[in-house]
């Protein structure tokens, strides 16, 4: 216990004991025990990719078990999608009553809800548990027994989704309504910018705002998808333009004519200089 421990009450464990829960349901739940009881705290707010890292799970299936919880009344998020989850600890509000059953009618007579199994039987199989599953936890697709390839997912985390809302205020300025966009896919493209390409987040953030005030990028950088393939073109452009400003700064008396550039999105040192 000297590495830490969950602190959960006994009724919500008998109370989880009993529930006909299926077998992703109880792994979600255990992961937002984990991450809110875990932490001594009541709710927080846990990204499909977290529940998939812990659990195993595609994030599909973790999205899909997570709302089924979520309209079951066993999990509560008030608000969006991106809202914090909590367990529900008022346990009899929790509604199984849509629950579907897996097996034929002849196999389950009656509810078995709230009751103990019968001569150490337990349940019949849940969702999640089926031979087909199984076989496809052991052979994913895309592995060598398998024809057909899966797709990549698309997904970024906390940092990505704030760069998408940062990129969608800078260039919806001139817009009369905020710019179309997924914000799955370009919170995707933030997160290879930062792990594929390794640049950082103050360097996406300055670009995005220098292409957005630029006469001709603003028209044009759009996207995260545009800005990281124009990336090394966009910073030579940058880097060029905060150099002759410099030197502008640093040579007295001179005047070039042109309107001094925007500096406040670049990155201050301590030793006073600036830096991209």
């Amino acid at each position: 216990m000297e590495d830490g421990y969950t602190r959960t009450a006994n009724a919500l464990v008998e109370a989880f004991a009993r529930a006909p829960l299926t077998s992703r349901e109880a792994r979600v739940i255990r992961v937002v025990e984990r991450m809110t009881y875990g932490w001594n705290k009541p709710a927080d707010w846990i990204a499909a990719s977290v529940i998939s890292q812990m659990t195993g799970m595609s994030e599909g299936k973790c999205s899909e078990t997570l709302n089924g919880l979520i309209r079951k009344r066993v999990l509560l998020r008030d608000g969006g999608g991106r809202s914090p989850v909590r367990i529900n600890k008022d346990i009899d509000n929790w509604d199984f009553s849509a629950q579907k059953a897996r097996v034929t009618p002849k196999s389950i007579t009656k509810s078995t809800w709230g009751k103990s199994p019968q001569n150490g039987v337990s349940n019949p199989p849940q969702d999640g548990d089926t031979p087909k599953d199984i076989k496809d936890n052991l052979e994913p697709k895309g592995s060598k027994n398998t024809s057909k390839k899966s797709a990549p997912k698309k997904w970024g985390e906390e940092i990505d989704h704030k760069l998408v809302n940062e990129m969608v205020v800078a260039v919806s300025a001139d817009l009369e309504s905020p710019v179309k966009h997924n914000p799955t896919t370009w919170a995707n493209e933030f997160r290879l910018m930062r792990q594929r390409d390794n640049r950082t987040v103050e360097q996406i953030r300055y670009l995005i705002g220098w292409a957005a005030k630029h006469e001709f990028w603003s028209g044009v950088v759009l996207c995260p998808e545009k800005l990281r393939r124009k990336w090394d073109q966009l910073a030579k452009q940058a880097k060029a333009q905060h150099q002759q400003r410099t030197v502008s700064r640093q040579t007295p008396g001179r005047h070039s004519g042109l309107q001094e550039p925007d500096t406040s999105n670049l990155v201050a040192k301590g030793d006073g200089t600036y830096e991209f």
